[in-house]
């Protein structure tokens, strides 16, 4: 999900170089030299006549990022990915502008923000990505976010975390509890087309085929999870609110209980409603490629592009009693995987 390591450099002073440290993963980096022999003789010591090439000055130290965050709500995952965000870029230098899930605070938190003269923004959610809109800030970096489709939310002036993780590491162990190629289905809104190609390609390099369906309501979303039903092993329950409920989740969780289709979850909490896999994003992952793209683009007017970004780490855990019900092989799942 970029740590560059900080090499040591040798300056030479009156015919001396001095040994310098290096930070970072290097303890020592430098050149030692003899000191010129002293003079012998009685005479003066010869000077030597000063060079013709310009004189190299140390490039200044960058100064920290000024940042502004504003936070949807106090959900454990915002709350999470604000905390990390305050830990990269330092306390001081950071302003944050909580929502409390509220129109009327969104709009009193913008227009604080505005009068602070913030140029750099980190939104947390889709109420507080929304409320960007209202701002004439250089650049806006939002997360937690899963249909910005609908909202507009990207320019050249906009950029976005996904929302979701990469799902590479969660179709590996899948693949290898199941021990056998399997069908996965997942239903949608519109919208997520680049999301579930990169999925498709992820679950085909493990063996697990992905079919994928478009509906327009939670009720759509049942009976096309009815109908495909009899030609899946597994299906995705990808967080799309537009087209789920609490209703709608309780009755596919019951139907794949029922006809015996491991469910995986993008959050860990329906582990407990009986999904079998979840493959959660981090919050420090999150926090890191916001500030990230924002640093890239620190002495610009603009974004280089307005695509969204992928995260990088998948937090794996796996729910043992449903998937010995499913009559997975746990001993084959990667160690490697559930450890992070």
């Amino acid at each position: 999900m970029l740590r560059p390591s900080t090499i040591a450099s040798c300056a030479r002073y009156s015919q001396r170089v001095l040994p310098v440290l290096a930070a970072g993963i290097f303890a020592l980096a430098g050149c030692w030299h003899s000191l010129p022999a002293p003079q012998t003789d009685a005479g003066p010591a010869e000077v030597p006549a000063p060079t013709a090439g310009p004189v190299r000055e140390e490039s200044p130290a960058p100064t920290a990022l000024r940042i502004a965050i504003l936070v949807s709500c106090d959900e454990p995952e915002y709350a999470d990915a604000k905390s990390e965000l305050i830990r990269i870029a330092g306390a001081e230098n950071v302003e944050v502008f909580e929502l409390d899930n509220s129109a009327a605070h969104a709009r009193a938190a913008t227009d604080s923000l505005r009068r602070a003269g913030h140029d750099n923004v980190v939104a947390i959610g889709l109420l507080a990505a929304r409320a960007t809109l209202r701002l004439d800030v250089e650049k806006v970096v939002f997360c937690q976010v899963l249909n910005h489709v609908d909202y507009d939310l990207l320019g050249p002036r906009r950029r976005g975390v996904l929302a979701l993780p990469p799902m590479l590491d969660a179709a590996r162990l899948w693949r290898s509890v199941e021990n056998a190629p399997i069908r996965v289905g997942v239903i949608t809104g519109i919208g997520h087309e680049g999301l579930i190609e990169a999925a498709r390609a992820a679950f085909a390099a493990h063996g697990l085929e992905l079919v994928h369906r478009v509906v327009g309501s939670d009720k759509e979303t049942v009976l096309e999870f009815q109908r495909m039903l009899p030609d899946i092993q597994g299906y995705w329950l990808l967080p799309d609110n537009r087209v789920l409920s609490r209703s709608a989740i309780r009755d596919l969780m019951s139907l794949a209980r029922r006809s015996s289709v491991g469910v995986l979850v993008n959050d860990p909490r329906y582990l407990a409603l009986g999904a079998v896999i979840s493959a959660a994003s981090e919050p420090d992952d999150i926090a890191a490629r916001s500030y990230e793209i924002l640093l890239e683009a620190r002495d610009t007017s603009q974004f280089a592009d307005s695509d969204m970004s992928w995260l990088r780490q998948c937090r794996l855990q796996i729910n043992r009693p449903i998937a010995t019900q499913l009559g997975y092989d746990l001993d084959a799942a990667p160690r490697d995987l559930l450890a992070r």
